[in-house]
C-alpha cells in the first residue's frame, strides 16, 4: 500500500510539473504570436496625399518669358497645365520621346564640354534634345553658343535656370564640410527634377553629370527607342556600394515608411538591399547615369509618397542621403522584375496601382440627358481632360455642387421611390440637395419625371441619367445552387465601380447613395450631412452595419489577401479588428452600403482602392458568386482609410426594406411611432437593428468608427 501511495505521489508531481510546463509554453507562445500580430498590422495612409509645399522656396524660370515660378508637384490630377515653352538653340526637337538633362555650373565647363562631345558622337544617328539646368552662370550668350556648337546643328539645346533656397531653417548637416550645393543637387535629382514642367513635354529623361562620358568606337542604338520598344521604366549602367556614414537612419526610415503604408518588402528589396541579419546591404544603383520614364518618380503614387517622406524628413541635408540610395530603395521595392514568380509568403513582387483602368470599350454605356449622345464607360483618369458634364435639371438648377443624392432604380419600385423622395424632401427641407435617378430608360416618360419632381418641390434639382447595361451573355455564369436576378448583379457592379466613374460625379464633391426602399425619418429637418462631411474632412459615412451570408462571399476573403500580397501590402489594424476572427478567418461583417455618403474621389482616385475595385471586376466574382458592393467596399475602406476618415451617422432614423434603426436616444414607443408609417406590408417580419448593428451591437464595425449623434 505504501509503495502504491508513493507511486501515485510521483505521478502527481510529474503531472503537476508537466501541466506547469504546458501552461508556461502556451503563455509564451501566445505572447509571441500577439507580438507578431502587433508587428504585422498597420494603419494605412493614402499615398495620393503627398505634394511639395505649394510655396516651396525653390524656383524655376521660363527661358522665353523670364517669369519665375515656385516649385510644386506639377503633374496633379486636378491640374490643367499650359504647355511649357523652351528657347531652343540650334533647332527645335522633331521628337519628344526623350531628353538628356544635366545640372551643373561653369566650374565644370571643361568636363561638360567633353561629355557633350561624346554625346554628339555616339548619338550622331539620332540626336536628342539636351537641357542644362543651372543657377544663372550659363546665361552668357558666348557660353551657350560654344556648347551649342559642340552638339551641332541637329541637336536641340536648352537652358533652364533654377534658384535654390537659402533657407537657414534647413536641418543642420552632420557633415559640415560638404558644400550646400551638393545637398541641393541630391534633392534636385531625388524629387524636384521629375516635377519640373519641362519634363511634361517628354516620355523619358536621361540624367547625366558634367563628368559623365559615354564612349565606344561607333554610334550607339538610341536608348530611348530601346526603352519604348521594350516597355522599360528605368535603365542604369553601373552599381556600387554606399558608405554607411552617408546612409545613417535611411534603412530604418524606409521600413517605417513601408509600415505606415501597410507594405511588405518586395522580393527585389530582400535580395538586393538586405544584408546579413536583416541589415542594410548599402548596394546602390549609380544614378549619375539613369534613364527613366518621366512619370516614374512623379506619378507612381507610392514612389511619390516615399520621395516626399524623405524630403520632409530632412535626411538629405542632415545625413547627406544621396539620390542614389533613395531611388534604389524605391526602384527595388516598387518596380517589378520581369519573369519573376513569387513563391514565398513573406515577400512579394510589386505592381503599380496606377495602371488600373476600365476597358476603354466596356459594353456599359451612359447617355447625356441634353444631347442624347451615348458614351462607353471608362475610368475617370488623371490624364483625361473631361468636358464638363451637362445635366437636364427639373425644378431648378443646383445652387451648390457640394453633394448629390443618387438612386439606381426601375419603375417597378416607383411607389417605394416616391416614399423615399418624400422623406428626403421633409428632412432636407432646410437645405435641398440635387437628386439624380439612374435608370435604363423606364423613367424617360414626362409624366413620371413630372410626378417625382413635384414630390421634391421647386427648390430641389432633379435629374435623370439613362444607362445601358451590357449583353449579359458575356458575363461569367453563376456558380453553385444560388441564383439571383441579373439586374441585381448589374446593380452591385454599378455601385462597386461604375458610379464613381460616371462623369456626372465630376461636378460634385460628395455623393449620397440611396435605394428606392431607403427611408430616412425623424420628427424634424436634419442637419445637412454634406456640410458635416466637409467641415470634419470625412471621406465616408454610413449608418448601419450587418453580416453577409457566407454563400455570397465565396472566395472573396482569399482573393482580397491575394490582392494585398500582389501589391506588397499588410493587413491594416482596422481590417484585423473588424474582419478577422480568432482563427484568421473572414468575419463577414459589412457596412450596409444602401446608405452611404462618400467623397467622389474616394473610389475613383485613391490608387490602391481603384486597383482593388478593378481587380474585383476582372475576377468576375460579382456575377459568379454574387459578391456585393457592401463587402467589396467594406474591405477597401477598412484596409485603406484611417479611422478618423470614416464616421457612422446616428442623428436620424433609417429604414431599408425590412431593417430599421432610430436616431440615437430614440427608443421604445417613440421609435415605433416614428417608423410605423413605413411598416406597411402585412406578413413581413421587420427587423429592428439595435444600435444599428446586426446581428448585435457586438458587431465590431458597430462602434469602431467615430459616431455623429448631434
Amino acid at each position: 500500500m505504501t509503495r502504491v501511495q508513493h507511486s501515485n505521489a510521483k505521478r502527481s508531481r510529474f503531472l503537476c510539473i508537466f501541466s506547469y510546463f504546458i501552461i508556461g509554453y502556451t503563455l509564451f507562445n501566445t505572447k509571441f504570436i500577439f507580438k507578431h500580430i502587433q508587428s504585422s498590422i498597420c494603419s494605412p495612409r493614402n499615398p495620393d496625399d503627398e505634394t511639395i509645399h505649394p510655396q516651396d522656396e525653390w524656383q524655376y524660370q521660363n527661358s522665353i518669358t523670364g517669369q519665375w515660378y515656385h516649385w510644386t508637384t506639377t503633374y496633379n490630377k486636378q491640374n490643367k497645365h499650359v504647355e511649357w515653352r523652351v528657347k531652343w538653340l540650334n533647332v527645335a526637337p522633331t521628337s519628344y520621346l526623350g531628353v538628356i538633362v544635366y545640372l551643373t555650373t561653369t566650374n565644370e565647363l571643361n568636363p561638360l564640354k567633353t561629355s557633350l562631345t561624346q554625346l554628339s558622337r555616339l548619338l550622331s544617328n539620332n540626336p536628342r534634345p539636351v537641357v542644362i539646368f543651372h543657377e544663372g552662370d550659363f546665361d552668357a550668350d558666348d557660353i551657350q553658343k560654344s556648347l551649342s556648337n559642340i552638339l551641332g546643328n541637329h541637336t536641340p539645346l536648352g537652358f533652364e535656370r533654377i534658384r535654390f533656397s537659402d533657407n537657414a531653417n534647413r536641418p543642420r548637416s552632420v557633415f559640415p564640410r560638404w558644400p550646400l550645393k551638393y545637398f541641393h543637387m541630391c534633392r534636385f535629382f531625388t524629387l524636384m527634377l521629375p516635377n519640373h514642367p519641362l519634363l511634361t513635354l517628354f516620355t523619358y529623361y536621361w540624367r547625366l553629370d558634367a563628368h559623365s562620358y559615354i564612349f565606344g568606337p561607333k554610334p550607339i542604338e538610341d536608348p530611348f527607342e530601346i526603352m519604348q520598344k521594350r516597355h522599360i521604366q528605368y535603365a542604369f549602367i553601373m552599381a556600387n556600394e554606399d558608405d554607411d556614414h552617408y546612409a545613417v537612419g535611411l534603412w530604418s526610415f524606409f521600413h517605417e515608411f513601408l509600415d505606415n503604408h501597410c507594405l511588405k518588402p518586395s522580393i527585389a528589396l530582400r535580395q538586393t538591399q538586405t544584408g546579413w541579419f536583416g541589415g542594410y546591404s548599402l548596394a546602390i544603383i549609380f544614378t549619375n547615369f539613369a534613364i527613366a520614364n518621366v512619370s516614374l518618380f512623379r506619378d507612381h503614387s507610392l514612389i511619390r509618397a516615399w520621395l516626399h517622406a524623405v524630403d520632409r524628413n530632412g535626411g538629405i541635408y542632415r545625413y547627406r542621403w544621396g539620390d542614389a540610395p533613395i531611388h534604389t530603395l524605391a526602384l527595388t521595392q516598387f518596380l517589378s522584375q520581369n519573369h519573376i514568380e513569387d513563391r514565398q509568403s513573406s515577400i512579394c513582387s510589386p505592381r503599380n496601382p496606377d495602371d488600373e483602368t476600365i476597358h476603354p470599350q466596356d459594353e456599359w454605356q451612359y447617355q447625356n440627358s441634353i444631347t442624347g449622345q451615348w458614351y462607353h464607360w471608362t475610368t475617370y483618369n488623371k490624364q483625361n481632360n473631361h468636358v464638363e458634364w451637362r445635366v437636364k435639371w427639373l425644378n431648378v438648377a443646383p445652387t451648390s455642387y457640394l453633394g448629390v443624392i443618387v438612386y439606381l432604380t426601375t419603375t417597378n419600385e416607383l411607389n417605394p421611390l416616391k416614399t423615399s423622395l418624400i422623406q428626403l424632401s421633409r428632412l432636407l427641407s432646410n437645405n435641398p440637395r440635387p437628386v439624380v435617378i439612374f435608370h435604363e430608360g423606364d423613367f424617360d416618360a414626362d409624366d413620371i419625371q413630372k410626378s417625382l419632381s413635384n414630390i421634391l418641390g421647386n427648390h430641389t434639382p432633379l435629374g435623370f441619367e439613362r444607362i445601358r447595361f451590357s449583353n449579359h451573355l458575356i458575363q461569367p455564369r453563376p456558380v453553385g445552387d444560388h441564383r439571383w436576378p441579373l439586374k441585381y448583379t448589374d446593380m452591385c457592379r454599378f455601385f462597386t465601380l461604375m458610379l464613381p466613374n460616371h462623369p456626372l460625379l465630376t461636378l460634385f464633391t460628395y455623393y449620397w447613395r440611396l435605394d428606392a426602399h431607403s427611408y430616412i425619418f425623424g420628427p424634424k429637418p436634419i442637419e445637412d450631412p454634406f456640410e458635416i462631411m466637409q467641415k470634419r474632412q470625412i471621406q465616408y459615412a454610413f449608418i448601419m452595419a450587418s453580416e453577409e451570408a457566407d454563400y455570397y462571399a465565396v472566395g472573396l476573403w482569399s482573393f482580397f489577401h491575394e490582392f494585398l500580397d500582389s501589391h506588397c501590402l499588410k493587413p491594416s489594424i482596422a481590417l484585423r479588428q473588424t474582419h478577422t476572427d480568432l482563427f484568421g478567418n473572414y468575419s463577414l461583417y459589412i457596412i450596409f452600403t444602401n446608405f452611404a455618403i462618400a467623397n467622389v474621389s474616394l473610389f475613383r482616385d485613391h490608387s490602391l482602392i481603384r486597383a482593388w475595385l478593378h481587380a474585383v471586376d476582372r475576377n468576375g466574382g460579382i456575377y459568379r458568386y454574387r459578391w456585393g458592393d457592401a463587402p467589396i467596399h467594406t474591405l477597401a475602406l477598412t484596409q485603406f482609410l484611417s479611422q478618423n476618415h470614416i464616421v457612422r451617422l446616428r442623428y436620424f432614423g433609417y429604414m431599408h426594406q425590412r431593417e430599421y434603426i432610430c436616431a440615437d436616444g430614440i427608443e421604445g414607443e417613440v421609435c415605433k411611432a416614428q417608423v410605423k408609417p413605413f411598416l406597411a406590408q402585412n406578413g413581413i417580419e421587420y427587423l429592428y437593428y439595435q444600435d444599428g448593428c446586426h446581428p448585435s451591437p457586438r458587431n465590431p464595425l458597430c462602434h469602431y468608427y467615430p459616431e455623429i449623434k448631434l
